[in-house]
C-alpha cells in the first residue's frame, strides 16, 4: 500500500486511510445512519485520587489498548479516547449492512475482555453504551489554531453516551434501535430497561447485555 502512497488508518490499522486524506483536502461530511459504541472505566476518580498518576497512566493505557483492539477486530473505528472512556462507530461504508451486529459483537467481546488489574488486583470494571441511528460525519476544523480531524455529532451520539452513564459496572445497555438494527427480537428471555435520561423527554428503551 505504500507505493500507492496510503498508510495504516489511525483508527483501524486493518484499514487504509485514503477517506482521511480526501477528508482533509476537501473538508465536509453527510448523514450517514451508523451504530456507535461507547466504553467507560467506572469509579475511575476514586480510583485515580489514590494511585499514583503514572501509575494510573499505565494502567489507563493497558485499558485502551485492550478495548481498542476489541473494536479493531470487530471493523469499529476508533474515534476519539478522552480520559478513561473510548468511543467508536461502525460506519455500513465499511461494515456493511450488519454494522449493529458488529457493534453488539464487540459488546460481548469487551465483557469477555480482560481488563487490566488496578494495584490491589482488582480488574477494572467497565460501563457500556450502544447505539444506532442518524449522525453527522465530518471534518471539523477548531479555529484559530486549525485543529481538523473528523467528527461525529448529532442525538444518537448523545443517547449512546447517556446510555454509557446510566450501565453498571460490568454492563451494557443497548439502545433498542441498535438490538433491531442488528436483526434481534425483544423477547421475554431478554432484559430491558427504561433510562431515565436528563435532557430526555421520554425514558430510552435498552437491552441489558452482561
Amino acid at each position: 500500500m505504500k507505493f500507492m502512497h496510503k498508510e495504516r488508518n489511525k483508527r483501524n490499522p486493518n484499514y487504509c486511510n485514503a477517506c482521511d486524506k480526501f477528508l482533509a483536502a476537501f473538508p465536509g461530511g453527510a448523514d450517514v445512519q451508523l451504530s456507535i459504541v461507547f466504553v467507560d472505566v467506572r469509579e475511575s476518580t476514586k480510583a485515580a485520587e489514590h494511585l499514583d498518576p503514572a501509575v494510573w497512566g499505565g494502567i489507563t493505557k493497558k485499558f485502551y489498548d485492550a478495548v481498542c483492539n476489541v473494536f479493531y477486530r470487530t471493523d469499529g473505528f476508533v474515534m476519539d479516547v478522552i480520559g478513561d472512556e473510548v468511543i467508536a462507530i461502525y460506519p455500513p461504508g465499511f461494515c456493511g449492512p450488519e454494522h449493529a451486529k458488529k457493534a453488539i459483537e464487540a459488546v460481548h467481546q469487551l465483557l469477555a475482555e480482560r481488563m487490566p488489574k488496578l494495584p490491589d488486583g482488582t480488574p477494572l470494571q467497565i460501563g457500556i453504551g450502544v447505539n444506532t441511528g442518524l449522525s453527522y460525519v465530518g471534518s471539523s476544523i477548531a479555529v484559530p489554531h486549525r485543529l481538523d480531524d473528523v467528527r461525529i455529532f448529532g442525538d444518537s451520539m448523545n443517547t449512546a453516551a447517556r446510555l454509557t452513564d446510566s450501565a453498571g459496572p460490568g454492563e451494557a445497555l443497548i439502545a433498542e434501535a441498535a438490538w433491531k438494527a442488528a436483526g434481534y427480537d425483544v423477547t421475554p428471555d431478554v432484559e430491558e430497561r427504561q433510562v431515565i435520561a436528563k435532557g430526555k423527554e421520554r425514558p430510552i428503551a435498552a437491552m441489558v447485555v452482561h
